[in-house]
């Protein structure tokens, strides 16, 4: 008994966590817009600094979780520039999340 207890535990801790990173990841694709001010530092080409307005935005993206999705899911990948989104985020002094790789 003891050990099916366990077993549904599990499986309502793996239901939650995979909810919270479905929801993350909604949270930010519907906040993509406010990428729009940093597009001449992230997207593909040469890097140039970014506008305040730009450093603003990705601090309230950083807030909002989605820094390290940005990174890390495919789906984003189209929107920003592996490099230079990481460049940006140093240029803004904004620290990457520990959890999320950066190569």
């Amino acid at each position: 008994m003891a050990r099916s207890a366990a077993v549904v535990m599990c499986v309502v801790l793996v239901v939650v966590v995979a909810r919270g990173a479905v929801a993350e990841k909604w949270v930010c694709t519907a906040k993509l817009d406010m990428l729009l001010p940093c597009n001449p530092s992230i997207k593909e080409g040469p890097w140039s600094a970014p506008s305040t307005l730009c450093c603003s935005n990705l601090r309230v993206q950083e807030q909002e979780g989605c820094i390290c999705p940005y990174l890390q899911d495919p789906v984003f990948y189209g929107y920003i520039n592996r490099p230079n989104f990481l460049k940006t985020l140093t240029s803004c002094g904004i620290r990457i999340p520990p959890a999320c790789p950066t190569t």
